[in-house]
């Protein structure tokens, strides 16, 4: 029993890996016209539905993204690197936990209308942490107006209205993403006896 589950275990290490690696290779617009929805949400939605520990099902995802955010911060990305990351990467990572967390919860069991409502959910939950803390610091400009958003609700307000064709491609990631890792690992679940999840007696 313990074999099949390092195995499985390794094998879902493997697919976040793997993940990781799509998303360096999107910077580049390598991956065509998906290339600009990213793969960080299906990340979150995979570890939370199929990792059985919870450290492993926050960590996994969680280490992955900060070494691909290293290396993007260190090449791509330079010019806005503070620190080893970037301003504000912490909203950024909070809302990365809170994602991994909601899908632990929705995809408790793996269904089709959980998975859509769980794509949904974790999109919204990306706007609303990562754009607050974009408001909260003060340090991003209204595209149309040039000027700083203003500290109070109707900036907030208009600080995730701008956000959302961000959302939205999120979201188109959390679905088509989502569908790829989801439907590979289900389909080899269905091949390969040992990376079915263990059953508590």
């Amino acid at each position: 029993m313990k074999n099949t589950l390092n195995f499985r275990f390794l094998t879902l290490v493997a697919i976040i890996l793997v993940a990781g690696i799509i998303r360096l290779l999107a910077v580049n617009d390598s991956l065509g016209p998906m290339s600009q929805y990213t793969i960080i949400g299906a990340m979150a939605l995979f570890s939370g539905a199929y990792f059985q520990h919870k450290g492993k099902s926050f960590a996994t995802p969680l280490a992955i993204l900060l070494v691909s955010d290293v290396v993007l911060m260190q090449t791509v990305y330079s010019k806005f690197q503070s620190g080893l990351l970037y301003d504000g990467w912490y909203w950024t990572y909070g809302s990365f936990f809170i994602m991994v967390a909601f899908s632990r919860w929705m995809l408790r069991k793996v269904t089709v209308s959980r998975f859509l409502g769980s794509a949904v959910g974790t999109a919204v939950i990306h706007l609303l942490v990562s754009n607050f803390g974009v408001w909260i610091q003060g340090g991003c400009t209204d595209a149309l107006t040039g000027q700083p958003y203003t500290m109070d609700l109707e900036g907030l307000l208009r600080c995730y209205y701008m956000a959302l064709p961000y959302m939205k491609n999120m979201m188109v990631g959390n679905l088509v993403w989502g569908t790829v890792l989801f439907g590979g690992f289900a389909l080899a679940q269905r091949r390969f006896e040992v990376l079915k999840p263990a059953v508590v007696k």
